[in-house]
């Protein structure tokens, strides 16, 4: 069984490292939770197998280290592979989407681009406003990790992938930033998307993800 390292936040690490615990063996779970973690974890020398989880983070990864575990890396992104990159849940609130979700794959150097090995779908009501959507991806990301669990924990082989793409555009904070702008040619409609889908507003989530 590999030891793990989790990067994630200081609140969902005893949630996640519980999660693995009873599949993990005698493996050691280590936490991380910003890059420089990460690096300090990663020189303390390769005796043993490792394996890299990310949840929930605004941490990219960058290749060197994505290659110094020879690749048995994973990350959890808190929406569905059709909405890929940064703040996948306000473009969807935009869009009017009808169903939203959470993605478990593999890292790659490009954010949001490697083989797809879980994913979790839930209905938007209608009316759901960006804070609702958020903590429902959230909720969705966690209940998709507790389902993989076993098989991150347990074996050190790579996990199949599903047979799931990700969506043609990744989404950039240019992206995000274009659509926060409000203009005074625009219609009242436009405006009130923006406003909805766009506006400040306290996220349990970060804005990245790898």
């Amino acid at each position: 069984m590999p030891d793990i390292i989790l990067l994630t936040g200081e609140t969902e690490f005893p949630f996640l490292s519980d999660l693995l615990r009873p599949y993990a063996g005698s493996a050691e779970i280590s936490h991380a939770g910003s890059l420089e973690d990460l690096k300090r974890l990663c020189r303390t020398g390769p005796e043993r197998h490792r394996r890299l989880i990310g949840f929930c983070t605004s941490v990219i990864v960058p290749e060197e280290i994505i290659s110094s575990l020879d690749g048995n890396c994973y990350n959890f992104h808190p929406a569905p592979p059709s909405y890929p990159g940064y703040h996948p849940a306000s473009f969807a609130i935009y869009n009017g989407a009808t169903t939203f979700g959470a993605t478990a794959h593999r890292m790659t150097a490009t954010v949001d681009a490697g083989e797809i090995v879980g994913t979790g779908t839930f209905a938007v009501p209608p009316g759901c406003n960006l804070g609702d959507l958020l903590i429902a991806a959230y909720s969705a990301t966690a209940s998709l990790f507790s389902e993989l669990a076993p098989k991150l924990a347990k074996t050190d082989v790579p996990l199949p992938p599903v047979q799931v793409e990700w969506g043609d555009h990744t989404y950039r904070k240019a992206d995000h930033e274009r659509m926060r702008k409000i203009t005074a040619s625009m219609d009242r409609n436009e405006m009130k998307r923006r406003l909805e889908a766009f506006g400040e507003i306290y996220s349990p989530l970060p804005t990245n993800s790898h």
